[in-house]
């Protein structure tokens, strides 16, 4: 009976070790750099649109961590404030937004450390728009969902890799339909491997068999923006009702 208790016990850390491996990194610390809060503006859960500085919570679903104020040096003074929307805006670089697609050693093995140097530089601002998707079907989220692709009738979205507070996965969340995205049911693609990619596929277009078709052809796989853009763009040609 001990032995068995052992075993179970086991099982149970390995697969509470891989969840938090393939979702994030639930780590929050009372103190925060100032760096880490970026200029904002998030809609809160009764509709209020609030501006000031912070970050995606790691630790919830639903939240960011947020000041009023730009913190200076180290800082206790913030509060987690749980939202629908909020926007970012950080300085434009194309290198770590690479690192958020890719991974941080892989790109970092590709591009010189010289062109690495001149991307930091870069004055651009970039905004970042993340969604709570509060009608999940079947997955687990990774706290706030970047929207990366909008084109009406589909909507295409992929976990949210905020200076190395959460871990990447590999699923990318798409919505259908109409209605608002808070409103709208969120179905996943399991970019895993390509099985588990088409069996996710076929449980989200079982209704339009001609992208199926395309699925099953080795279209769309694997996980890299120009795949899941193609998706999206041949759903509205292929799936009209």
């Amino acid at each position: 009976m001990r032995n068995i208790v052992v075993i179970f016990t086991f099982i149970g850390a390995l697969i509470s070790q891989n969840l938090c491996a393939q979702f994030a990194t639930r780590n929050l610390y009372k103190e925060q750099a100032a760096a880490s809060f970026v200029p904002l503006k998030y809609t809160d859960a009764d509709g209020v649109i609030v501006t000031g500085y912070g970050f995606p919570d790691p630790t919830a679903d639903n939240s960011i961590v947020f000041s009023e104020h730009k913190p200076e040096g180290k800082t206790k003074n913030w509060k987690s404030v749980k939202v629908r929307y909020v926007e970012l805006y950080r300085k434009k670089n194309l290198i770590d937004a690479l690192r958020e697609v890719m991974g941080k050693r892989y790109v970092d093995s590709l591009v010189p450390k010289e062109k690495q140097e001149k991307a930091a530089a870069s004055t651009e601002i970039d905004t970042i728009r993340l969604y709570f998707l509060r009608k999940m079907k079947g997955g687990i989220g990774n706290g706030l969902n970047e929207l990366v692709y909008d084109y009406g009738n589909i909507r295409v979205f992929r976990a949210v890799n905020w200076q190395g507070y959460y871990m990447p996965h590999n699923l990318i969340f798409i919505q259908t339909g109409d209605a608002s995205v808070y409103d709208s049911d969120t179905y996943f693609l399991n970019y895993n491997n390509e099985k588990a990619f088409k069996r996710s596929a076929e449980r989200i277009f079982r209704e339009c068999p001609e992208l199926l078709e395309q699925v099953e052809t080795g279209n769309y796989y694997s996980k890299l923006p120009q795949n899941y853009k193609k998706l999206a763009q041949d759903y509205l040609e292929l799936c009209k009702d």
